[in-house]
């Protein structure tokens, strides 16, 4: 079991403990992201045409009906439009990573799926590198002049990106010297207290390989967690304590069930009155809201570690 095992007088876990711990559950989060991500690995070089015609099969044949058949018809078109124009301002403000949440909440309103989320995400990305440095002139031919990027001549460097991108440029190539990491999602590791968990953290994180390590699970968003699926990106670990609670895992969990995993670190009743008396608190109501809550977290419908 993934809970470090406290013995009977409530003492600390030893080092043999934590090891075995961290072996046990690095083995359990590679098997089970083998057998999830097996079948949903991104797709990296898609262009809007490209994109189009393959989402179209693959969504009419998941969903079908003519309201999808719509909504598909006319998303290069709102893609162009409602992100790759209208994002231009959010983007030269606030940067790269405002401009992709903003795609992504887009994205979210139109209710289009996870899979195609992460197909586009590439673009979005590229057409972001190249707007930071749109070039004068077309790259495919010399003799054409590109007029400076705005919103109002946005189309002409929309279609010149539009081909480099087919043809391989503003392509991340961030990522592992062997060009993927080996783990790709959301490890949740949650302790009663986030002290417990740090030490596991780090040493998970490195053997994953784990691009970040954050201490906020109520400030993951979804393009994180896109993020940490994508090849080359490498996974995401954060830390909890049981009070954080679980409404924000949950809403993760509804897109991207199979892509993250918790490990409970100390959460069994008996560990959580032994975490209190360790601590100098024994307030009872405290207790009982603590184990409440550590229930919300074994309960969660994504990959629980054991």
């Amino acid at each position: 079991n993934a809970n470090a095992n406290a013995n009977a007088n409530g003492t600390t876990h030893t080092s043999s403990d934590s090891n075995n711990m961290l072996n046990h559950s690095l083995k359990m989060i590679r098997l089970k992201s083998n057998e999830s991500l097996a079948a949903t690995a991104t797709a990296t070089a898609y262009s809007a045409n490209d994109h189009d015609q393959k989402q179209n099969r693959t969504d009419e044949a998941a969903e079908g009906g003519e309201k999808l058949m719509l909504k598909m018809k006319f998303l290069p078109y709102m893609v162009r439009t409602f992100i790759c124009r209208n994002g231009l301002t959010i983007l030269t403000k606030s940067g790269k990573q405002a401009f992709e949440q903003y795609a992504l909440s887009q994205f979210q309103r139109w209710d289009i799926s996870r899979e195609s989320m992460e197909q586009w995400l590439p673009f979005f990305e590229g057409w972001a590198d190249y707007c930071m440095a749109p070039p004068l002139v077309s790259l495919s031919d010399k003799r054409t002049a590109l007029p400076p990027l705005s919103q109002g001549n946005y189309l002409h460097h929309y279609n010149e990106y539009s081909i480099q991108f087919k043809e391989g440029r503003f392509q991340s190539q961030g990522g592992s010297s062997d060009g993927e990491q080996s783990f790709r999602g959301l490890v949740v590791i949650v302790g009663v207290r986030k002290d417990d968990v740090d030490p596991l953290a780090k040493d998970m994180a490195e053997k994953l390989g784990c691009a970040r390590i954050v201490d906020d699970i109520n400030a993951v968003t979804d393009l994180d967690v896109l993020t940490s699926i994508r090849r080359n990106r490498g996974g995401l670990l954060c830390t909890a304590q049981i009070t954080d609670g679980v409404k924000k895992l949950r809403a993760l969990s509804k897109k991207f069930e199979n892509a993250i995993y918790i490990i409970l670190v100390g959460c069994a009743e008996a560990e959580i009155e032994s975490s209190f008396v360790k601590h100098g608190s024994n307030g009872r109501n405290e207790v009982r809201k603590t184990i409440g809550m550590s229930n919300g977290w074994k309960r969660c419908k994504c990959n629980i570690v054991t």
